[in-house]
């Protein structure tokens, strides 16, 4: 059996919304999407803002700002003069770029996938 996760999708989120409002189980919502309860479940807690009533669209920029945190970050620094440097002389092969590099005086500031 394979098991893929998808993620949710705005017609579901508007099933969930219009479902949970008619006071629907997680079980049963479930059951109508072929998802998880505990999907449900989650996706509720997601798209409340305190005491509020569930939201879809609070739930889908939740997702989306988690998301982005899941990418890789940059290993070069924008704006620093080696990131600059490769951007301006794109052509110039590896070996021909370490031997400018050190002629034009670029101050070289590499940000690693851990560094901020």
């Amino acid at each position: 059996m394979e098991s893929r996760y998808r993620h949710l999708t705005s017609e579901e989120r508007g099933v969930i919304l219009a479902e949970n409002r008619r006071g629907a189980s997680l079980r049963k919502i479930g059951g109508l999407l072929g998802r998880a309860p505990s999907t449900i479940g989650r996706e509720l807690a997601r798209g409340r803002l305190g005491d509020a009533p569930y939201d879809p669209q609070v739930a889908r920029s939740v997702h989306d700002a988690r998301r982005l945190l899941c990418r890789p970050r940059a290993k070069l620094a924008e704006g620093a003069a080696l990131h600059d440097f490769l951007l301006e002389n794109r052509c110039l092969e590896s070996e021909r770029i370490a031997v400018a590099l050190p002629k034009s005086g670029a101050d070289v500031q590499c940000v690693g996938r851990n560094t901020p």
